[in-house]
């Protein structure tokens, strides 16, 4: 394995054990070397957005979707940003384009938060329905959408979601 490929899986074994500071010295590092490789500014922009610099995020995924216009993750990544920054229009364009291109599952579930967020209640439901179907063990989905019915004054609904989301996470935390 070459240099740039040590370096790159070494950068994010740290980003997964959340040392982000020291992955983005990687990353920085090789996009030195490779400046057009949209997987690196991507998992930089991520790192860009833990630590709330959204310009420079928003930068890093506007150059990832010049050269790959189909990358789904830089574009939910990039609805994020622009949710971050009370952009909702914007956010909303990018998680749908993101949803276009593979049915990204990141992006149904930011799309139906943010639903949640404005008050778009059924749209939200609808969402995380749809979440639900392609993950049924999606426990974060469960949970939302529990909070969603809750909101709708739906209660047996929501305990009922839940319950589904306890025992969702119990299940997988036991690997």
């Amino acid at each position: 394995m070459d240099y740039f490929n040590k370096e790159a899986l070494k950068a994010v074994e740290l980003h997964k054990k959340n040392k982000l500071s020291e992955a983005k010295i990687i990353y920085l590092n090789l996009i030195k070397i490779s400046p057009n490789n949209s997987q690196i500014l991507r998992l930089l922009s991520s790192i860009e957005i833990s630590f709330e610099n959204y310009d420079v995020a928003l930068d890093l995924l506007d150059k990832c979707i010049k050269i790959d216009n189909n990358d789904s993750e830089a574009y939910s990544n990039r609805g994020i940003v622009f949710f971050k920054k009370k952009d909702i229009k914007k956010a909303k364009r990018d998680y749908f384009k993101s949803i276009e291109i593979n049915n990204n599952t990141n992006a149904l579930f930011n799309l139906a938060n943010l639903y949640k967020e404005i008050d778009e209640l059924e749209e939200s439901e609808k969402y995380f329905n749809k979440v639900i179907s392609i993950n049924s063990n999606n426990y974060k989905a469960f949970h939302n959408l529990a909070v969603v019915k809750n909101l709708q004054g739906k209660i047996k609904e929501s305990i009922n979601y839940f319950d589904k989301a306890i025992k969702i996470n119990k299940y997988s935390e036991s690997y």
